[in-house]
């Protein structure tokens, strides 16, 4: 018997899916059906993404953990790869952003552009929110 080829998501597919992922990191049965047919995959596709993401997620949850604070580099990422998006983070923070591409949120406390430059309120607060679009290919 010949090995099935490896299907991939789109970039529209996983910009759903991580949205989804943020507000129901496993959905049932049905619930996956109805995003398989929503966005043109199979059911087991989709049961193996968030199977994949749940792993994923817990990984990034041990690294976060093992690390001394919050905003420490990776030292095993290069340094021109943004920062992997939190699934722990408020997923509000994506109603917020209106992007349509998937999008890296850069957490930050101040911002320095130039002279000018901004300091957030308070921790917590989504008044101050970097990301980046790999799609786009800009820093917002």
């Amino acid at each position: 018997k010949e090995k099935r080829k490896r299907s991939r998501v789109t970039p529209e597919q996983l910009t759903h899916l991580e949205r989804i992922f943020t507000q129901d990191r496993s959905p049932t049965a049905q619930r996956r059906k109805e995003i398989s047919e929503m966005l043109g995959m199979q059911e087991r596709q989709t049961q193996i993404w968030f199977q994949n993401r749940r792993a994923k997620a817990k990984l990034q949850e041990e690294k976060r953990n093992s690390r001394s604070g919050p905003f420490d580099l990776e030292l095993d990422s290069p340094p021109n790869s943004p920062p992997d998006f939190d699934p722990n983070y408020e997923a509000d923070i994506y109603a917020l952003i209106h992007e349509e591409d998937a999008v890296s949120i850069i957490p930050c406390t101040d911002l320095c552009i130039g002279s000018w430059r901004r300091i957030a309120t308070g921790p917590g607060k989504h008044d101050l929110v970097a990301y980046m679009s790999l799609t786009k290919r800009c820093l917002t």
